[in-house]
């Protein structure tokens, strides 16, 4: 078991929407150290892969009037303050109150520290394909995410 729990949330056919998937392959492919699975969009699921990791890592589409591609790293414990009234999402609520339950539900959750990644988008439509301002910045995400791996 690594210390680290790398999870994507978001939709595979959801164009903008799916970045998180598309950065943990990324991530895969690179070998990292950590513990890395897709949630889609739920994130209760998280219970079932959560294994005494020190530190989770949540990637996900975000949309906010920054510019598309911005990228927000996010300890839980500021989430409220971060977002309120400037980071909006078609789960990106749902998210975080899923955490306080698990975190409630599960103590060694609550333990952990928890980070979200999120990715300003440009478009959530059907589809499969990303805009390109979002693929240019995949590099810069599997950065950011492997310089917050235990």
């Amino acid at each position: 078991m690594n210390k680290t729990l790398i999870l994507s949330l978001g939709s595979r056919v959801m164009s903008d929407d799916a970045i998180g998937h598309v950065i943990v392959q990324n991530l895969q492919q690179k070998k990292v150290k950590a513990d890395i699975i897709q949630l889609d969009t739920d994130i209760f699921k998280l219970n079932l892969f959560f294994d005494n990791h020190k530190r989770i890592i949540i990637i996900d589409a975000i949309q906010s009037s920054d510019s598309p591609g911005t990228v927000h790293v996010i300890p839980f414990h500021d989430f409220e303050k971060e977002i309120e009234g400037k980071i909006r999402g078609s789960h990106f609520l749902d998210m975080k109150e899923g955490l306080e339950l698990l975190r409630i539900a599960n103590s060694k959750i609550a333990e952990a520290e928890i980070f979200l990644v999120g990715i300003v988008i440009k478009k959530i439509e059907l589809g499969t394909d990303l805009t390109p301002v979002l693929l240019k910045k995949i590099d810069e995400v599997c950065n950011i995410i492997s310089d917050l791996i235990i």
